[in-house]
């Protein structure tokens, strides 16, 4: 994400992606916010640190893929999608960027489910039933998204 060579000082550019397999806006800002906070001062990183993190897992997928570099470079940005775990890269972020927002649980758990849940939700707009299901959380708070998230997640799960 940021440039670890000398010749370019590390706190004046930052390449910002989103790893393959994850389209999160979270992770956007959160990088967003960290390369800010950088350039601003307001955050320094370990360079050294992160240059040795980066280089032992280049090694570990050296050691994985038989030094094959075009299969090293074709998994170093790969998340597994849909797995809780994929959102402590964000977490590690917000870290870094010294910024108290984490991934709250019900996200890290219902993107496991978006397949059944989007299936179940296409099922419902044929049955012509959205309209009953999003009846009083059109302006409803995060917590009543959530609930509908569980309750078409547990839909799916008896369809199937």
């Amino acid at each position: 994400m940021f440039p670890l060579q000398a010749s370019f000082p590390p706190d004046s550019l930052a390449f910002i992606g989103v790893p393959k397999g994850l389209v999160m806006p979270t992770l956007a800002e959160a990088q967003a916010t960290l390369a800010i906070r950088v350039m601003t001062g307001r955050v320094t990183l370990d360079f050294d640190h992160e240059l040795s993190e980066a280089r032992n897992r280049t090694e570990a997928l050296r050691n994985e893929y038989d030094n094959s570099a075009v299969r090293v470079a074709q998994k170093w940005h790969k998340i597994i999608p849909y797995q809780p775990h994929t959102y402590d890269l964000v977490d590690l972020t917000w870290v870094k960027a010294l910024d108290s927002r984490r991934v709250p649980d019900w996200q890290r758990n219902w993107n496991m489910h978006a397949v059944g849940m989007r299936k179940e939700w296409r099922k419902l707009e044929r049955l012509g039933l959205t309209e009953s299901w999003l009846a009083g959380i059109r302006e409803g708070s995060i917590e009543d998204w959530v609930a509908l998230m569980r309750r078409l997640t547990e839909q799916a799960r008896i369809a199937e």
